[in-house]
C-alpha cells in the first residue's frame, strides 16, 4: 500500500519524497527500484528544462540587444553543461560582429574626414581660381590700355615720320 500510494505522488510530479523498499529482492523492490529510476529521469529532466529556459532567456535578452543595436552585450553568466560552448560561440559572433562594425565605423570616419579635406582644397581652389581669373583679366585690360598706347604712339611716329618727310 506504501508502495501504491507513492507511486501516485510519483506520478503526480513528487519527485522529493524518498522511494521505500528499493532493496526487496521480489516484485515490490524491483517496482520501487523502478520508480526511484522514474524519480531520477524526472529529476534529470527538471534540470535539463531550468537549463534549456536559462539558456533561452540569456539569448533572448542578448539578441533583443543586439536588435537594439547594441553591441557589447555578451553572456557573462556561464551556461551549465553541453550549454556552454553555445554561450562561446554567441560571445564570439558578438566580438567579431562589434569589431567588424568598429571597423566600417573608423572608415567611413576616415572617408568622411578626407571627403571634407577635399571639400575644403576644392574650395581653396576655387577661390584662387577666381582671384587669378579677376587678375589675368585686369592684366589684359592693362595691356589693352597699353597696346592702344603703343598703336598710338606708333600713329604718332608715323605721321611725325611722314611731317619730316614732306618737311624734307
Amino acid at each position: 500500500v506504501n508502495t501504491v500510494v507513492r507511486m501516485e505522488a510519483l506520478a503526480a510530479g513528487d519527485t522529493s519524497s524518498p522511494i521505500h523498499y528499493t532493496e526487496h529482492r521480489d516484485c515490490v523492490g524491483r517496482m520501487t527500484k523502478s520508480m526511484a529510476t522514474f524519480t531520477e529521469n524526472a529529476l534529470e529532466v527538471e534540470k535539463a528544462k531550468a537549463a534549456q529556459e536559462l539558456v533561452v532567456s540569456a539569448l533572448k535578452t542578448s539578441l533583443s540587444a543586439l536588435a537594439d543595436n547594441k553591441l557589447n552585450c555578451p553572456i557573462d553568466q556561464p551556461f551549465p553543461g553541453r550549454y556552454e560552448d553555445l554561450r562561446l560561440d554567441f560571445n564570439h559572433a558578438v566580438a567579431a560582429l562589434s569589431k567588424a562594425i568598429s571597423s566600417v565605423n573608423q572608415t567611413a570616419r576616415s572617408v568622411m574626414n578626407g571627403s571634407e579635406e577635399i571639400k575644403t582644397a576644392s574650395n581653396d581652389l576655387a577661390r584662387r581660381n577666381e582671384r587669378q581669373a579677376a587678375s589675368v583679366e585686369e592684366t589684359s585690360a592693362a595691356l589693352n590700355q597699353v597696346t592702344l598706347g603703343v598703336n598710338a604712339m606708333a600713329r604718332s611716329a608715323d605721321d611725325a615720320q611722314n611731317s619730316i618727310a614732306r618737311t624734307q
